[in-house]
């Protein structure tokens, strides 16, 4: 876990990264002759590109910071500014107890939060290690006392 991430986890805060998932703004556009940077100039690439098939699927992995909002042994609500598509798969890196907390996780719902700026994402748990396990207990053990 980065130093950087430190203050936020102890305040509530968490990293997410989605697998799979492009980022809100394209790095890229389409265009009838394929993919094609968003600047227009001269040609810049040093070596040949080839086509691929397009049956190539690839992962693109994207951090973003989110803010947890609630937690059970079963899943999270997350506040975030990215948008993410129910069904989306994320590695959760959060600091809720002692040993690092990191489950794999799925979008099932998205919560209209009125007039917050931040969307609330549904997530469940799909798996975690001991360790992962061990933290949320004890977590969720203090916070009921």
């Amino acid at each position: 876990m980065s130093n950087d991430m430190n203050g936020d986890e102890r305040n509530g805060g968490a990293d997410v990264q989605p697998m799979g998932e492009m980022p809100n703004e394209p790095a890229f556009e389409i265009d009838q002759r394929g993919l094609s940077a968003m600047d227009s100039g001269a040609e810049r690439r040093r070596l040949p590109r080839v086509a691929v098939d397009e049956g190539l699927e690839c992962q693109l992995e994207v951090r973003t910071k989110i803010r947890l909002v609630d937690i059970s042994m079963s899943g999270a609500l997350l506040a975030s500014d990215a948008q993410l598509p129910i069904g989306t798969r994320a590695h959760l890196r959060a600091g809720v107890g002692p040993a690092p907390f990191a489950p794999e996780v799925q979008v099932k719902r998205q919560v209209d939060r009125g007039r917050e700026t931040q969307t609330a994402l549904g997530t469940v748990f799909l798996g975690m290690d001991d360790r992962s396990r061990k933290s949320l207990e004890e977590f969720l053990r203090k916070a009921s006392e």
